[in-house]
């Protein structure tokens, strides 16, 4: 699990100290204060046309218009297993595997989402990716992106220029490369990306990968395929 010590270093999973969660809120703050000043702006400049056809599906989510999201919880069994996730980071690349069995197994009664919690100060390149991840959801795209960085996390995690490698497998996911790009940059996935980063700093994570199934946060120690599916089974029974 990576985590921040005192010294910027990358550490293990220990216990948690409150004096662990002050870089955390720096990213915040950073990632807050980059993406106001241009975020109000950005959203008057927009046509409500285009505001309708960016919201067809929310990065980190299933699609909206999926009919498995349209049933409540209480109209099915449904469980949500959600994911504060650094795409840099290893512990986080290892548990994707575990995670897309996950999804096989059991289908439409799992609903996941993925919440960006980049370590900055750690991980160079996780922001860029966490962008990447964004702006390809904009174009409906977001688990393409987000399959592909996990998946190829050993190629991109240490190249000094990362965005060749992004445009590369935005081509590869089928996304208009020039809305791509803009995206990248842009006010609104800055936005994106430090609303995940406030929720999770507000719901106590200070570690990826965290997960957080029907709203309970989940010991490290059960991030396996074993655990993950007991952890379902349990609440799928009892709902």
């Amino acid at each position: 699990m990576a985590r921040i010590n005192k010294n910027g270093q990358n550490k293990p999973e220990g216990i948690n100290h409150m004096n662990r969660r002050l870089p955390i809120i720096i990213i915040s703050a950073v990632l807050l204060i980059a993406a106001a000043g241009g975020y109000w702006l950005y959203q008057n400049s927009r046509q409500a046309a285009s505001q309708t056809s960016d919201t067809a599906a929310t990065p980190g989510t299933l699609p909206l218009s999926s009919p498995e999201l349209a049933i409540t919880p209480q109209a099915r069994q449904v469980v949500t297993i959600e994911e504060f996730g650094d795409y840099q980071c290893p512990p986080c690349g290892n548990l994707h595997p575990i995670l897309t069995s996950t999804k096989k197994e059991f289908g439409d009664k799992v609903r996941f989402v993925f919440h960006h919690f980049p370590l900055i100060q750690i991980h160079p390149n996780a922001s860029p990716a966490a962008s990447a991840a964004v702006a390809a959801g904009f174009q409906g795209k977001f688990w393409e992106m987000h399959n592909l960085l996990y998946e190829n996390q050993a190629t991109w995690s240490e190249v000094p220029d990362i965005q060749p490698l992004l445009v590369s497998f935005a081509r590869t996911a089928g996304l208009d490369v020039d809305r791509f790009v803009a995206d990248l940059k842009s006010a609104r996935t800055a936005s994106v990306i430090a609303s995940d980063v406030e929720q999770g700093i507000n719901r106590g994570v200070n570690s990826t990968p965290t997960l957080i199934i029907n709203g309970d946060k989940i010991p490290f120690e059960s991030y396996t395929a074993e655990k993950l599916r007991e952890e379902v089974n349990r609440r799928l029974a009892t709902n």
